[in-house]
């Protein structure tokens, strides 16, 4: 909690130093995010120092709150940010939109997060499906909390260079460290990202398309999926009782491929944890890079923007280890939006292309390191269009996004006709991950595109956002239109009566000045005369000049009550029909979100395995009986229950190597070779044991997935001839012992 409240008190000194923010939920939102990624990235570093120079991480723990702490204090009293945090603080809860916003949001994060993955009485609840992704985070977490993982390596894959954005999780263990449970740890972490992930979006819809509802609608779009599956299950099951089948579903809904591993719903939140922290790091940028566009250029400007765009390259190039892809889009973000304004600002397009350059060159060693070394993303990225389909063609592209993503989609791309310039320019910059996404294949597992959608889904969200509001709005709009225009042609007849009257006026003064002169001078008097006099010109109201005569003899003009009578009547059918779009917009905006509201009671609905923590006895003896940076041999592959693998992880230990996770960036087909040799002894003993000590295996656990796994070929008989037995759990995972082997203390 301590590291918490500080890292959000450092990102708002930052804020107020080098970005000076006046938006409210910019200002608090920022703080975090930034705080977070400050903290985190100087805790690791300052940690990785001690280890190396004073033999102690403690001492990296220290130095941050000593650093942290004098920044603090003196930005409180020498820039006197204590007012501008009470002053930034009242301007928030004045806004009473906000504040529900932020219950609602803070309400859902919190159903979704605990939801899934809970603690009960000492030990975790963890929703199915969601096991995988989050059980191998939160074995981060632990390994950093109560293991010995820094430099961090993947704890499913001991002994190896990361090429993995493991900050997040790594952040969530120094907490765990200050006061948190790592489960709470993780999800308080997780809750916050959502919930200030979610403002933000409201936020940008707001400010971007100056609407509320607009930034209500794109929060709510990106809450539940508009996916078309929803109304092929009503299909096949209306001749049940659909109600009932709604309420009772477990999995979620789908009808296109990867769709039914909840890949384009929240279920990205639930697994990815990590994630709503990435995405919302490039809305938060996003939004900021709007906001500046507004600023006029002056010679001021120029000279602040130097330490600003110094201070956000900085900080977005800490982020590749947080999430590559969110420091790639960030990147593409800042560039482009300051090429778009070239020929309107071009300070504004300087200062953010060296903005975008200063992020480049700090995350390129990162992104090197990433590809450095024996792993499978050197082979990345490569090219493959069309996401989920094996054969790309136009048609089945379409048809693939219009099952996923339903009549959302249409609403996305129609936008772009209701919008102007800049916004149709901005537009195409928000696609750019959709196309990196459907063009290039950016590792092992094509799924993983998924993120690059999600980063452009938020965006393209308040542009379907704007579509419905608009066309909610369009009754309001005509009519508006309609009533200017009517005042319009009323003051035009109102000024042609007024030059009528002036007009005769004038003739009969000039008629009776012709009588006198008739008297007086005849020989002036022509019919030419006359005919000048008559058709003499006027001004009528903005229309060119036209004569008397001409108005007077004018087929428009004569039938202008006529007209006026038939207009009322069709104006008046016209607003009868467009008063129907009001429901009709409600109707189609429950059709776009009907898929995800499914999904709410799958999640609800999941089975909730329980995973012993505390009460488990090989936990507790690993915990006493072994050092922090203990490496277990195991099964090839964790299952997705409760198992003796994950009272290893739960320990803050290491495994050698397995499947999960880890083989979309690592090699790990040679030490699935090695846990064969091993288990089997078929190089013999001596050849075992020089292995065992090359790869720098602690202890070998046999459990009943070892026994069953019969590529395996265990020899067990081995073992217990030639290996110490450390430890034997009598039936505690299943039906046969859990027995753990140490290598060090061998016969």
């Amino acid at each position: 909690m301590l590291l918490l409240l500080f890292s959000i008190l450092l990102g708002y000194c930052l804020l107020n130093q080098f970005i000076k923010l006046k938006n409210p939920i910019m200002i608090f939102s920022g703080s975090f995010i930034i705080g977070s990624i400050v903290s985190g990235t100087m805790l690791y570093i300052l940690e990785l120092l001690s280890i190396y120079t004073l033999k102690d991480r403690l001492y990296g723990n220290i130095i941050y709150f000593l650093i942290s702490t004098a920044y603090i204090v003196y930005s409180f009293y020498s820039r006197k940010v204590l007012g501008s945090l009470k002053t930034d603080t009242i301007n928030f809860f004045k806004n009473k939109a906000v504040v529900i916003l932020f219950i609602l949001f803070m309400l859902y994060s919190t159903w979704l997060n605990y939801g899934t993955f809970y603690e009960e009485s000492g030990d975790i609840r963890i929703a199915y499906g969601a096991y995988s992704d989050i059980m191998y985070h939160h074995a981060f977490v632990r390994s950093v909390s109560i293991g010995d993982n820094v430099p961090t390596t993947y704890p499913y894959f001991a002994n190896t260079q990361i090429h993995y954005h493991f900050l997040f999780d790594y952040y969530a263990g120094k907490m765990a460290q200050s006061g948190f449970s790592t489960l709470n740890a993780l999800n308080v972490l997780s809750l916050l990202s959502l919930t200030v992930l979610l403002l933000l979006v409201y936020e940008f819809g707001r400010k971007y398309f100056n609407s509320k509802a607009v930034g209500i609608l794109s929060a709510v779009l990106l809450i539940f999926s508009s996916s078309l599956a929803a109304f092929e299950w009503i299909y096949k099951n209306r001749n049940t009782n659909l109600i009932q089948g709604i309420i009772k579903r477990t999995g979620w809904i789908s009808n296109a491929t990867f769709e039914d591993w909840g890949l384009f719903n929240f279920n990205v939140f639930i697994n990815q944890r990590h994630f709503a922290f990435s995405i919302a790091i490039c809305v938060f940028f996003a939004l900021y890079l709007v906001l500046r566009r507004e600023v006029k250029s002056t010679t001021q400007y120029k000279r602040r923007d130097i330490k600003r765009n110094i201070f956000i390259g900085i900080v977005i190039g800490m982020t590749p280890f947080w999430n590559i892809i969110s420091a790639a889009v960030c990147i593409a973000f800042i560039g482009l939006f300051g090429i778009s304004t070239f020929f309107r600002n071009k300070a504004y397009t300087i200062s953010k292309v060296n903005t975008a350059l200063i992020c480049a060159l700090i995350i390129l060693p990162q992104l090197l390191l990433f590809k450095s070394g024996d792993t499978v993303l050197s082979q990345y990225p490569k090219l493959h269009f069309g996401y989920a389909l094996d054969k790309f063609t136009i048609f089945a592209f379409v048809a693939y996004y219009f099952k996923v993503f339903g009549i959302k989609l249409i609403l996305i791309f129609a936008s772009v006709f209701f919008v102007n310039k800049a916004k149709r320019f901005d537009f195409l910059i928000f696609l750019i991950p959709f196309i990196i996404a459907n063009t290039l294949q950016m590792g092992v597992i094509l799924y993983d595109n998924n993120k690059f959608m999600f980063m452009w889904l938020v965006f393209a969200n308040c542009f379907a956002a704007y579509m419905l509001v608009s066309l909610y709005r369009l009754p309001q709009i005509i009519k508006g239109k309609i009533e200017s225009w009517k005042k319009r042609k009323t003051d035009v007849t109102l000024r042609v009566e007024e030059s009528e009257e002036a007009v005769t006026q004038e003739n009969t003064i000039k008629s009776e000045g012709a009588m006198e002169n008739i008297t007086q001078e005849p020989s002036l008097i022509t019919e030419e005369s006359l005919e000048n006099v008559a058709n003499e010109t006027h001004p009528i109201a903005e229309h060119e000049p036209e004569t008397i005569s001409q108005v007077a003899a004018s087929d428009s003009y004569k039938s202008d009550v006529r007209e006026d009578k038939s207009s009322i009547i069709n104006i008046d059918r016209l607003m009868r029909y467009l008063s129907l779009t009001k429901p009709i917009v409600v109707i189609l905006t429950f059709t776009i979100i009907l898929s995800g509201l499914f999904d709410v009671f799958a999640v609800n609905n999941m089975t909730r395995y329980k995973i012993k923590d505390n009460s488990s006895e090989l936990k507790q003896w690993i915990l006493k009986n072994t050092n922090r940076d203990s490496i277990f041999m195991t099964d090839t592959f964790i299952p997705a229950d409760d198992n003796p693998i994950t009272a290893v992880t739960l320990s803050g230990r290491m495994l050698y190597a397995v499947k999960n996770d880890v083989d979309s960036s690592c090699n790990v087909d040679p030490r699935l070779k090695n846990i064969t040799k091993i288990y089997s002894f078929s190089e013999g003993l001596d050849k075992t044991i020089e292995l065992i000590k090359k790869e720098k295996i602690d202890y070998i656990l046999v459990d009943k997935n070892v026994r069953n796994n019969k590529d395996l070929n265990l020899n067990e008989a081995m073992l217990e001839q030639n290996f110490k037995l450390e430890y034997t759990g009598v039936k505690e995972y299943g039906e046969t012992d859990v027995k753990v082997y140490s290598i060090k203390n061998k016969q």
